[in-house]
C-alpha cells in the first residue's frame, strides 16, 4: 500500500494522548478514532509543560504514545489545526518549534505502519531525557 493510499493517523506522545485532558486532545478524540498505544522509535524529553520527542538511531529508544486515525472528511483540516497547535506554521520550518513528518510507528498490535509525528525542532542540549519515554507516567509520577 503506497503511503498516499494509507488512511491518515498521527502518533501523539503528550498533551495530545487521551488520558491528558487537554481541549486539543478532546478535539482529536471527536475528529478521529483512537487505535491503541504505539510506539516510536525517538528519545523523548521534558520542556516544562509539554515533552518533546526526537528521532533515535537506537532501537532501544522509544516514545510511548497513542495511535489516532483521522476521520478522512476532517484529515486536512485537523491536520492544519494540529500544526498550528505545535507551532509549526506552514511553510516556516527554521521558526517552527515542531515540525511534522510521517514516521514508522509500532501500533497496538506491534504491526509497524506510518504516522504522522511532531518531533522538536530545536536543540535538545539542556532538556532533560524522560526516561521509559512515556509523558504521561512522568507528569504524574
Amino acid at each position: 500500500m503506497a503511503v498516499s493510499d494509507t488512511p491518515d493517523r498521527v502518533f501523539v506522545y503528550g498533551t495530545l494522548r487521551v488520558v491528558g485532558g487537554h481541549p486539543m486532545a478532546r478535539l482529536l478524540a471527536e475528529r478521529g478514532r483512537r487505535r491503541g498505544p504505539a510506539t516510536l522509535r525517538g528519545i523523548l524529553l521534558d520542556v516544562g509543560p509539554y515533552p518533546a520527542a526526537v528521532p533515535s538511531d537506537d532501537e532501544d529508544d522509544q516514545v510511548v504514545g497513542e495511535l489516532i486515525e483521522l476521520d478522512p472528511r476532517h484529515a486536512a483540516e485537523t491536520l492544519a489545526e494540529l500544526d498550528t497547535y505545535e507551532g509549526c506554521p506552514d511553510g516556516d520550518r527554521e521558526s517552527a518549534l515542531y515540525v511534522r513528518s510521517r514516521q514508522g510507528v509500532r501500533g497496538p498490535d506491534g504491526a509497524p505502519l506510518e504516522a504522522w509525528v511532531w518531533f522538536w525542532n530545536r536543540s535538545p542540549a539542556g532538556l532533560l531525557r524522560i526516561e521509559g519515554g512515556d509523558w504521561i507516567r512522568h507528569v504524574r509520577g
